[in-house]
C-alpha cells in the first residue's frame, strides 16, 4: 500500500512538468471542451420550473392539484411586472397606460393588427394564442372591499374615467397604500413597479362535445340588468311605509 501511495505522489509531482511540456495542446483542448459545453448550455439545456418537476407523480399534492384542475380548469397564469417611466404607477399617465393595456388584452379581437409586426425576434406572432386569455387583473380594474356602517361596498381602485384634479389622483395612490392585501402583488411599496395578472386556460382538458349553456341557440339573456350602474336610468323602488324599530338589548346576550 505504501508503494502505491509513493507512486501516486511521484506521478502528481511530475504532472506539472508533463503539463508544461504539452501546454499548447492541453490549453487548446480545454478551450474546445469549454466551447462545446457553453454551446450545449444555451442550445440543449432547458429549465423546467413547473410544480410537476419538483414533485413525483404519486405525491398527494399532485393528486390534489390534478383533481382541482379537472374540476375548475387550469391554474396557469402570466404575471407581468412593469416599471413606470415617471417612477409612479399611480400617476395620470401611468394609470392611463395601464388601462389601455388592460383593455387591449381583454378585447384583443378589436385591435388593429396592421399596427403590430408580423413577427418578433424571428418568431411569427399568432393572434389566436390570445384566445387563451380568460381574465386580466391590474390596477385598472382592481376592486377592494370597504365596509361603511351596514353596507359592504366593492369599489374600483381606479375609476373608469380618471379624475381631472391632481389631488384626486394623489388620493388614489394614498388609498392603494392602505390596501395591504394588494401590496407587493399589484404594486410595490414605493409604487414604482406594478403588475398585471393574466389568467389563461393553458393546461385545461376540454370535454369533447361540451357546449356552454349561454352558447345554445335557444338560450338568450334578457336585459334586466342592462342599466345596472347607470344612475340616470336605474330606478329603485322603496316602501316608505316601513317603520324601522330598534330591538331592545337583553342582559343575557350581553353577558
Amino acid at each position: 500500500m505504501e508503494k502505491i501511495l509513493l507512486s501516486l505522489s511521484d506521478a502528481f509531482a511530475l504532472a506539472p512538468c508533463k503539463v508544461l511540456k504539452y501546454k499548447s495542446f492541453i490549453l487548446s483542448g480545454l478551450f474546445v471542451i469549454t466551447a462545446v459545453m457553453v454551446y450545449g448550455i444555451f442550445t440543449r439545456t432547458t429549465l423546467d420550473m413547473t410544480l410537476e418537476s419538483f414533485l413525483p407523480e404519486d405525491d398527494p399534492a399532485m393528486d390534489a392539484m390534478n383533481d382541482f384542475r379537472e374540476q375548475f380548469g387550469s391554474d396557469d397564469s402570466v404575471f407581468l411586472v412593469y416599471r413606470a417611466k415617471d417612477g409612479n404607477i399611480f400617476s395620470r399617465e401611468s394609470m392611463d397606460a395601464a388601462q389601455q393595456l388592460t383593455d387591449d388584452l381583454r378585447n384583443w379581437q378589436d385591435l388593429d393588427r396592421s399596427a403590430y409586426p408580423e413577427s418578433l425576434d424571428g418568431i411569427a406572432l399568432d393572434w389566436n394564442e390570445l384566445n387563451h386569455i380568460r381574465r386580466v387583473q391590474s390596477i385598472a380594474n382592481l376592486r377592494y372591499q370597504e365596509s361603511i356602517e351596514d353596507s359592504l361596498l366593492s369599489n374600483r381602485l381606479v375609476p373608469r374615467s380618471l379624475p381631472e384634479r391632481d389631488q384626486q389622483i394623489r388620493d388614489i395612490r394614498g388609498k392603494a397604500l392602505t390596501l395591504e392585501d394588494f401590496m407587493l402583488a399589484f404594486w410595490s411599496e414605493n409604487t414604482e413597479y406594478g403588475a398585471i395578472l393574466i389568467q389563461t386556460d393553458f393546461g385545461t382538458k376540454p370535454v369533447e362535445g361540451f357546449i356552454p349553456a349561454v352558447d345554445v341557440g335557444d338560450v338568450s339573456l334578457d336585459d334586466s340588468f342592462a342599466s345596472f350602474g347607470d344612475f340616470d336610468s336605474f330606478d329603485l323602488e322603496f316602501d316608505e311605509s316601513v317603520q324601522i324599530q330598534e330591538c331592545p338589548s337583553s342582559n343575557k346576550w350581553n353577558r
